[in-house]
């Protein structure tokens, strides 16, 4: 398995003539959508030995629209140059060592389909339009010149190799050009022949005519004139081939000194190709290569992807080889689109091509096989999935309607794929492996298709029944639930396949009967819950590994978790705020059991929550528990997290996908210790006591920092734990309410993955290898290192976390640089009206033909239906505007000629700026001028226009009337006829004679556009009916017809009614529609009308108005509009909606949704008018821990009040108020304050904290009895929150703090004295495990003013489960004592305090010298500390009485036991960090050690492996000896099973590190001798030396214990 970084590239890019090239050394290129991905081929690959030799190694990003061109420069020394050609109208030029743009243009007008490098020319690049158009680009000179030879579509263009002035041009319509450039485009030949495109034009290798034995007699017609005119036979026109490709499926062979046709291949049509019709012309891509050392031969595409060698020396008989003909499946297996050769270092001579079927292949020139393939993806990578049973194989969903399955562990083909296509005809947006069954991949795809596809098997796969509505957004394996819905035990299967839908629902599949209907697990959910209200529509599914517990993921940003087999739900996380998108629980192989309860979920905000849930599996509960509390945040992404995955080597280390642009892993940070810190204000800021600036002191080890020291470790900071990234409670990040949906024409944004320890909430690395959004990450099974990551960018990356140098997503100027990369990437053009105009663009056919092609091939996945294969994520192209259409981009217009004949002599045009003439405005006319009255039309205008004929007709016209009223029943043929010619009589004859000239004049009408005049012509005529039945035919029914219906009955009416109701839904008018339907008492049609076209408004006003209250589809309506509304973020009405369809549940839960304080206190109040109180007591908190943020203490205690199950909750509140009041007021001596809304009772009082706090207990809430106080604590103690790290935020750490303080208050005022202990001791550790010191000792001022001795007191027994607890917390409080007399010895100018008493003297020589050397002993070999010039009389420290019994209480921190347990697990955390280090170096070192001809002896990056630092071992350090793993191996579980032999109570209590104790003591001995006892000095030299053998403390115990 290669230990290498991998890239599964997006397809090349069909149709196009160069879309890849390569130059000699190895280095080969392709565009893929809008860029170029470079891929090195040959030894300097670096591959590994025994897999092909190739590797893509990085991609050319600057285009904003698809690459339609690609070349190398071939000039020995510009290896380095490249070209590409863009349908964003620019030719860029490439350097591809530093992948960076050297020179652009944007000359071309219309769309570039053609691009070459000259062979001949260093500098000069020649590119031609879809109109015509050629640039010639000198690059070192930076000129351009300008040819129009042909008015037709250029498809193809290529420079001659031996005359620097020749290029051949090929058309659409089969046309072949060559023209001189240096002659401004002059017409050498003009070639005719083929009938259909040019796909491609190949050079003879060679010059002259000589290296074809062809028969220079053979049709020696004269050749033919260009332009009118012969040629003259010049060197130049003499001896060279020219080789055509077309889709007219035949090859040419030209002679260029006679310039005409020498030789015609017609392609074969071959057997293996399964049956497809060959002469489909739509089918094929003609593409050529001349091979370079072999002259006589050509190489070609076929029909179905097959390449043939064509022998030309034997043409007469079509002689041709197939390449790979001895080896089945090798070759392609659709169309190929570019060949190019490629040679080797090792003088390889190879072949590149790429085809529609996704695969770039190399081929041996020399035996003609198949030496490696390149697969590639065609669309988004919207799933990852790595199979349990069979390792290393990596199933991807892709948007192009197919699956990947990846060998990632394949010996010999590092890309070993194998493509599944049969029956998925959709795009791919889920996968999930049976845990079990060998080869069996579940799917589902955009079309809400659900299947199984047996990958060892060539079988179609499996469909499923049931199809969702929507996309299939996931898919889980679990056990069947409930029992009976699948038969009894002996006919069901151990594990069916649940899959979750864009439309929220959750089906069970049974894999054994897919056939029949799936099973809604909503109907269970309901049934087992007693669930009356709407269910939350389901987003996201996972199953715990046991198969024991089931997550689902809600578009409300609630989890449920629910327990087997009857889906009882026993709880519900609301944390998210927005839809669901991933969950992931923690494996089962970890080395703490605990962890597999750990679930981590992300949503469309840009936060990661990880849960613990062991609490509440454990204890199954009997009614739903609510958590509103993160077990860990992990904050720093940007945009909304689509994946995450737990690593299977680690624990608790988490990998995620964003919306964001990377992927990311946390550190565990080591022990914090804490230097002087200033008091916190409420609001989590920091100031010092003495008017110092503002700051946060953190210590990076876990040795105590000397006085010296300090200023050299502190960080500028305005609030105390601002190196949090967010505050508490969390806030949304994202206001996006959509899943990643995979529809086409979404916003993009680049997309990120990190890496997480999320035990830690600290990121391990970052990785911003992707250009677009993040879609799906999956960990190697196999690889601790390796992640794959796929992204909408149509890439899938293998990655190795170990070389990351991010470890953070970009913030500030680098995300911009990151959204400017991802802004490279194709966006859909806006469709425009089509011009009306016989030429469309040639590319535009050809892009938009890609599809078609995809649609129509058999042979490979013929079945995509409508998946676009080559922009599968786009929307259409739009077409490109005519010649004489101004352009779009702001360049100088070109001048198009018109068409010309084919003897005219080109012209070279120049560029002309075109000036519109203005017209001068009309003058003003009068306004009496203006205004005129209309004439009405006329009803007979065709009779009245007859009657103003001449005389003579007039006078014939009498005649005939006279006749045929005369002779009525008499009339001849001829006087007929002349009734029947002139019609108009008809008003002066008879009734049929009438009608008909009604008719004609009704004709006449319509054929004008005038049928409401035709309409009363019928009337007049008296056939209503019949002007009802054409108007409704013709689609022209109007109010006057509709209204003059019951004339001709009932019946008629009702039919014209609705006529006119279906007119004017094809009319887009709705709401009118409808009212007619009400007029013939269609009330729910009506109503259905106006629902199915989103006018619920009308529609409700309508059902109301008009239907029974408690009919049905009153609520369906309100439910219906009440969804779309929340969709789209109108909460408020949302919720009326819901309220008026008697839903108050989700009424409360929608206005939740915003979550600022005032929807979540209206939620709330609604919540409980309605009978809800739970909901509504969980909203109520929700709303008061926003308004702690805001520090309105009022409107909190306001929203806790309505629910007596909260009382609990506004002790807490209570006293957080009245402890930052405590610290305002100590404050305001420094001159400032802080805004807030502060309660009556927290002012006013005076005397210490506890007991004002039990004195507004009592005034304000009442708690006055034992049974008060002891119901309050049994509230509070059901609630749970995890433990702190030094990224939690500070808001959220003092409510927690105060939540412990307020179950000690209570826990002392019921006598429950162990419990107020283990209460104080929460609440220090907090602060302790959090890093801040500061609060630490707040909390020890107000609760333990005289310290601990009260409380031993009131514990009494020394047998008490409390006093493992109460030595903690003792230990803690004298651990605070001992650094303040510390920092009080420390300070610059001491004075007199409560711990030392100051007075001046001098200090001689050698006592400043001793104390520059105890001052030294802590800085760094290399930086001696220099005496200052003056130095003021130093202070003479005596201590106090106070100070003294204090250093004497210190032995209590001297605890030999909780010293050997600190050893220990130290050892393991050093032991680990060693064994991740091996790994780390042996990998690096596998990765960048040659290949080619092994490891180089004489290199020292070869020598042996540097040795790895010892934890325990100083000896084999100094001898650089390295560890080996046994050994590290058997220290680690020597160090565990120490651990596990340790008493529980050690295990359970926090004590402050005894070492770091031990080392301040000594410290506090050198500056002030004396003060230490020589007993307590000679204890923590000895606690030193024997515990002080880790890596952290060995330079500090050589200082004192040597």
């Amino acid at each position: 398995m290669g230990q290498e970084p991998r890239t599964l590239p997006p397809s090349p890019n069909w149709y196009c003539a160069r879309c890849s090239d390569a130059v000699p050394g190895g280095l080969f290129g392709f565009a893929a959508r809008t860029s170029v991905f470079l891929v090195r081929v040959g030894p300097g690959a670096g591959a590994i030995p025994g897999t092909p030799p190739f590797r893509v190694t990085g991609e050319l990003v600057g285009h904003t629209e698809r690459v339609s061109g690609f070349t190398f420069s071939h000039h020995p020394g510009q290896y380095n140059l490249c070209a590409t050609s863009s349908d964003d109208g620019t030719v860029k030029i490439w350097d591809v060592e530093t992948k960076a743009v050297v020179a652009e243009h944007a000359l071309h007008q219309h769309t570039i389909s053609a691009l070459h490098w000259s062979p001949r020319v260093k500098d000069l690049i020649v590119s031609g339009d879809e109109k015509g158009v050629v640039f010639c680009y000198w690059l070192n000179r930076n000129d351009s010149q300008h040819l129009f030879v042909e008015p037709r579509t250029i498809f193809c263009l290529t420079c001659s190799p031996h005359h620097e002035d020749l290029v051949a041009i090929g058309y659409k319509d089969g046309i072949v050009v060559i023209i001189d450039i240096s002659k401004k485009g002059e017409v050498i030949h003009r070639l005719r022949g083929h009938d259909d495109e040019i796909h491609s034009i190949a050079w003879c290798p060679l010059p002259g005519e000589d290296c074809l034995p062809i028969n220079q007699e053979e049709n020696s017609e004269e050749p033919e004139l260009p332009n009118g005119k012969v040629i003259a036979q010049t060197p130049v026109t003499k001896g060279c081939y020219l080789a055509t490709g077309s889709k007219d499926q035949t090859i040419r062979i030209w002679s260029c000194s006679r310039g005409r046709g020498v030789m015609t291949l017609k392609l074969p049509f071959l057997k293996r190709r399964g049956g497809v019709d060959p002469t489909v012309k739509e089918r094929l891509w003609l593409t050529l290569h001349w091979p370079r050392d072999q002259p006589t031969q050509l190489v070609s595409s076929c029909f179905g992807g097959e390449l043939l060698l064509w022998d030309l020396t034997q043409s007469w008989r079509r002689k041709y080889t197939l390449f790979s003909a001895s080896a089945e499946g090798q070759n392609h297996s659709r169309i190929v689109f570019n060949l190019c050769p490629l040679q080797t270092e090792d003088d390889k001579q190879l072949l590149l091509s790429t085809s529609m079927d996704r695969d770039v292949k190399c081929w041996d020139m020399a035996s003609l096989e198949c030496c490696w393939t390149l697969p590639s993806l065609g669309g988004f990578a919207y799933s990852l999935a790595f199979s349990p049973v069979d390792t290393g194989c990596l199933a991807i969903g892709v948007g192009d309607g197919m699956i990947r399955v990846w060998n990632t562990i394949s010996i010999k083909n590092n890309y070993d794929v194998k493509n599944f296509w049969q029956g998925v005809k959709s795009k791919v947006t889920a996968l999930c492996w049976h845990p079990t069954k060998e080869g069996c991949l579940a799917f589902g795809t955009d079309d809400g298709k659900v299947g199984l596809y047996d990958t060892y098997s060539n079988k179609p796969p499996q469909i499923s029944s049931t199809y969702h509505k929507k996309t299939v957004y996931s898919l889980a394996w679990g056990p069947p639930i409930p029992s009976l819905s699948l038969g009894g035990e002996g006919d069901r299967p151990s594990l069916t396949l649940y899959s979750c839908g864009g439309e929220g629902l959750v089906l069970q599949h049974n894999p054994w009967k897919l056939n029949g209907e799936a099973f809604d697990i909503n109907k269970l959910i309901r049934d087992t819950n007693s669930i009356k209200y709407k269910l939350p529509v389901h987003t996201e599914i996972s199953w715990k590994a046991d198969g024991k517990i089931m997550a689902l993921g809600n578009e409300d940003g609630s989890i449920e978790i629910f327990q087997v087999p009857n889906l009882k739900l026993i709880c519900t996380i609301q944390q998210h705020h927005k839809l669901v998108n991933t969950i992931s629980w923690h494996h089962e192989h970890s080395s703490q059991p605990e962890l597999s309860y750990l679930m981590a979920s992300g949503s469309n905000n840009a936060i990661i929550y990880v849960h613990n849930l062991k609490a509440v599996i454990e204890s199954n509960p009997e009614s739903p528990v609510t958590i509103t509390e993160p077990y860990r945040t992990l904050s720093g992404h940007t945009a909304k997290i689509t994946s995450l995955a737990w690593s299977p080597h680690h624990d608790g280390r988490l990998v995620s996908a964003s919306y964001d642009g990377t992927a990311q892993l946390l550190s565990r940070c080591s022990h914090k210790l804490m230097a002087p810190a200033p008091l916190p204000s409420a609001d989590g800021s920091s100031r010092c006591e003495r008017g110092r600036c503002r700051q946060q002191v953190r210590a990076v080890a876990a040795a105590p920092i000397a006085p010296q020291e300090q200023r050299k470790v502190e960080k500028p900071s305005g609030a105390i734990g601002a190196s949090s990234r967010h505050s508490y409670p969390l806030t949304i990040l994202s206001n996006r309410d959509q899943r990643h949906a995979p529809a086409a024409g979404c916003k993009r944004r680049a997309g990120y993955q990190c890496v997480w320890d999320a035990l830690q909430e600290e990121p391990l690395c970052n990785f911003r290898g992707h250009r677009g959004r993040l879609l799906c990450v999956a960990w190697s099974p196999l690889d601790p290192d390796c992640i794959y990551s796929g992204a909408d960018d149509f890439c899938v990356y293998k990655w190795l976390a170990s070389m990351q140098e991010h470890s953070r997503p970009p913030q500030g100027k680098k995300s911009i640089e990151l959204e400017k990369k991802r802004l490279s990437q194709p966006k859909p053009k806006p469709k425009k009206k089509k011009k009306l105009t016989s030429r469309v663009s040639v590319k535009q056919e050809l892009y938009d033909g890609n599809e078609e092609e995809s649609i129509r091939e058999s042979a490979g996945p013929a079945e995509n239906g409508s998946v676009s294969e080559q922009e599968g994520e786009e929307e259409a192209r739009e077409p490109e505007l005519p010649c004489g259409v101004a352009s779009v981009v702001s360049r100088e217009p070109v001048i198009c000629p018109p068409l010309s004949l084919g003897l005219e002599k080109p012209k070279v045009i120049v560029n002309n700026k075109v000036t519109l003439l203005k017209k001068e405005p009309p003058k003003d006319k009068p306004e009496a001028l203006v205004i005129k009255k209309r004439k009405a039309r006329s009803m007979l205008p065709l009779s009245t226009s007859l009657d103003h004929r001449s005389k003579e007709e007039l006078h014939q016209d009498c005649l005939v009337l006279a006749t045929a009223k005369h002779f009525k029943a008499e009339l001849n043929e001829d006087v007929s006829a002349d009734l029947e010619e002139r019609f108009h009589l008809g008003l002066f004859t008879d009734r049929a004679t009438l009608y008909r000239m009604m008719e004609v004049e009704g004709k006449g009408h319509l054929e004008n556009g005038h049928p409401e005049l035709y309409h009363q012509l019928m009337l007049w005529k008296g056939d209503l009916k019949g002007v009802l039945q054409t108007a409704a035919d013709r689609g022209e029914l109007t109010d006057n017809l509709v209204a003059m219906a019951p004339v001709a009955g009932y019946h008629v009416w009702l039919w014209a009614v609705e006529a006119f109701a279906k007119q004017l839904c094809f009319q887009e008018q709705y709401v009118k529609a409808a009212s007619h339907l009400l007029s013939i008492h269609k009330v729910y049609e009506a109503v259905e009308l106006l629902k199915s076209h989103h006018f619920y408004r009308e529609a409700i006003a309508v059902a109301k108005a008009r239907l029974r209250p408690e009919d049905p589809i009153l609520k369906d309506l309100y439910l219906s509009w009440g969804a779309i509304l929340e969709k789209d973020g109108h909460y408020a009405v949302a919720a009326k909606c819901y309220l008026g369809a008697a839903s108050a549940y989700d009424a409360a839960k929608v206005l939740a949704k915003k979550g600022d304080a005032a929807s979540l206190k209206t939620a709330a109040e609604l919540a409980s008018i309605v009978g809800e109180n739970e909901l509504s007591a969980t909203l109520a908190l929700r709303c008061a821990q926003e308004l702690l943020l805001a520090r309105n203490w009022v409107g909190a205690q306001e929203a806790l009040q309505l629910h007596e199950s909260l009382k609990g909750q506004r002790l807490v509140f209570c006293l957080h108020e009245l402890l930052s009041k405590h610290w305002e007021e100590r404050q305001l001596s420094e001159g400032e304050s802080a805004s807030s809304s502060y309660n009556t009772w927290s002012t006013g009082s005076a005397g210490p904290l506890p007991e004002r706090v039990t004195a507004v207990w009592k005034s304000a809430f009442g708690l006055d009895t034992p049974e008060q106080y002891q119901a309050a604590l049994q509230q509070l103690q059901t609630i749970k929150y995890p433990s702190a790290t030094n990224n939690t935020p500070f808001k959220q750490l003092l409510l927690h703090i105060c939540h412990d303080l307020t179950l000690a208050v209570l826990s002392q005022q019921v006598a429950a004295w162990d419990k107020a202990v283990e209460a104080l001791l929460r609440a220090v550790v907090r602060s302790y495990d959090s890093g801040n010191f500061t609060v630490m000792q707040e909390v020890h001022s107000a609760f333990l003013p005289e310290g601990c001795d009260h409380l031993r007191d009131k514990l009494g027994d020394h047998q008490s489960p409390a006093t493992p607890a109460f030595k903690s917390l003792e230990a803690f409080f004298i651990y605070g004592r001992l650094y303040e007399f510390w920092w009080s010895l420390s300070r610059p100018c001491p004075e007199s305090s409560v711990w030392v008493k100051a007075a001046h003297r001098r200090t001689t020589s050698v006592e400043q010298s001793q104390q520059l050397d105890d001052a030294g002993s802590e800085e760094t070999d290399t930086q001696a500390p220099q005496p200052e010039p003056s130095k003021p009389p130093e202070l003479d420290m005596r201590l106090t009485e106070e100070s003294k019994r204090m250093l004497n209480t210190c032995k209590e921190l001297f605890s030999e036991k909780h010293a050997s347990f600190q050893n220990s697990q130290r050892t393991v955390a050093e032991v680990q960090e060693t064994l991740a280090e091996m790994i780390r170096r042996h990998q690096k070192s596998q990765f960048c050690r040659p290949t080619a001809n092994g490891p180089d002896k004489n290199d020292p990056e070869h020598e042996a492996e540097q040795p790895l630092p010892s934890p325990q071992s100083l000896g084999k350090e100094e001898k650089n000896e390295p560890l080996s793993l046994p050994e590290l191996t058997k220290r680690l579980t020597e160090a565990n099973e120490r651990i596990a032999k340790f008493p529980e109570s050690v295990k359970t209590w926090p004590f402050p590190d005894v070492l770091e104790c031990c080392l301040v003591l000594l410290h506090i001995g050198s500056q002030c001798p004396g003060s230490v006892t020589q007993e307590m000095q000679q204890q923590a030299q000895e606690l030193l030396q024997k515990y002080g053998s880790t890596k952290v403390y060995q330079r500090h115990c050589q200082t004192f214990c040597t």
